[in-house]
């Protein structure tokens, strides 16, 4: 052999190896931090743990798998806005809470479409936010809406990979509890370890980092802030409130089709417009351009599920349901004390809802003196 032979084999073999330790490192990180299981077939089927993965990995493939397994008669889906929404709100009906796995219409709607082809509900309630009806691309938006259900453990090991550094590497080796301090559920993924934070086995959301100040959140976007970074946002029309024109027809034709698709199907649907905290509902009635857009698109909602048989239930804000601004987790997403009142306000209206539930549950959820809670949750 000869001598630049041996030089390049000497290069690749230095390679391999400092590539199978990299690779190793990495393995041991992730097992560490308890998030290569996330997906595995028995976390899917697990109905005991608060599953919340840390490194930005696809948590619409998660709920789309679990809403497969659990097979529910009620499914609500939209986006985190809907999270707060628990099985116990709705008694006497199996529910699961998809919320999170749509970020826009297209998602809704290619989420639902994959599961009608193992899975029907009998009643679709479908948060929707003013956001999604902007300028939404077209077949990209559709592309990007099937990947987001599909399980990608690359995504995982290379968001890891971007965020490394002595803080993560503490926090991924640090002891941790064997089970999450608010529920008592065992957990699957470091942000529920870490933070207390995940979903639980209805598909709610369990905000444990700010419910028990662990941080891991913006504190501008809190309530302690005057929801500071939401109203600058409505003010300078950046971030979800960057887009204040005309209503985007690709969205009200993805509404319209999400609704005629569940009517042929005989799927009783439920359309949900969430409340704001009042002082970012303020925020926006007072900039003309974010009013009328927020108008337009409940005109908009209004006429298709007029048109499709669908029902319609908006809540502008906290006020209306006689709470406060504490009741929100931040300036977009209320909780679940406020989730609680704005459901049985749906249910009352509801002639899809109100016949289903359980009577004497319902009586019971009636009786808890929300306005005396300041935690944010109602169940554990």
């Amino acid at each position: 052999m000869t001598a630049t032979r041996r030089f390049l084999l000497l290069i690749l073999l230095s390679t391999g190896l400092g590539l199978l330790m990299v690779g190793g490192g990495l393995a041991v990180l992730m097992h560490a931090a308890d998030e290569w299981r996330l997906y595995d077939p028995e976390v899917i089927a697990n109905d005991t743990i608060l599953w919340g993965g840390a490194f930005g990995q696809n948590r619409a493939g998660y709920k789309f798998a679990r809403t497969r397994h659990y097979q529910p008669e009620l499914l609500i889906l939209g986006s985190s806005r809907v999270t707060q929404f628990r099985a116990q709100m709705l008694p006497g009906i199996r529910v699961y809470n998809a919320g999170g796995a749509a970020a826009s219409l297209w998602g809704a709607r290619t989420f639902l479409e994959g599961l009608y082809r193992q899975h029907q509900p009998k009643i679709l309630v479908l948060g929707i936010d003013e956001w999604w009806f902007r300028n939404e691309p077209g077949k990209l938006g559709a592309e990007q809406a099937a990947r987001d259900l599909a399980f990608n453990r690359k995504e995982i090991a290379a968001n890891l990979i971007d965020r490394l550094g002595p803080q993560l590497i503490r926090d991924i080796l640090a002891p941790h509890a064997a089970s999450d301090p608010l529920g008592g559920r065992p957990t699957v993924g470091l942000r529920a370890r870490a933070l207390a934070s995940g979903f639980r086995p209805d598909g709610s959301d369990q905000y444990g980092n700010l419910i028990l100040g662990l941080g891991g959140y913006d504190p501008r976007t809190t309530h302690d802030m005057d929801f500071i970074f939401y109203r600058q946002a409505i003010e300078r029309n950046k971030d979800r409130f960057s887009y204040s024109g005309p209503v985007a027809g690709k969205a009200v034709e993805n509404l319209r089709a999400i609704l005629s698709e569940a009517r042929q199907r005989g799927v009783r649907a439920v359309v949900v417009l969430s409340p704001y905290p009042h002082a970012v509902w303020e925020e926006i009635q007072a900039s003309p351009n974010h009013r009328r857009f927020h108008a337009d698109v409940e005109a908009a909602v209004s006429r298709v599920t007029a048109e499709t048989g669908a029902e319609l239930h908006v809540t502008h804000d906290l006020a209306e349901l006689g709470l406060d601004d504490s009741f929100s987790l931040d300036g977009i997403h209320v909780d679940e004390i406020a989730s609680l009142r704005q459901m049985l306000r749906i249910i009352d209206a509801s002639p899809v809802l109100n016949p289903l539930v359980d009577r004497p549950a319902l009586a019971q959820l009636r009786s808890i003196d929300t306005s005396s809670m300041r935690r944010h949750i109602v169940f554990p």
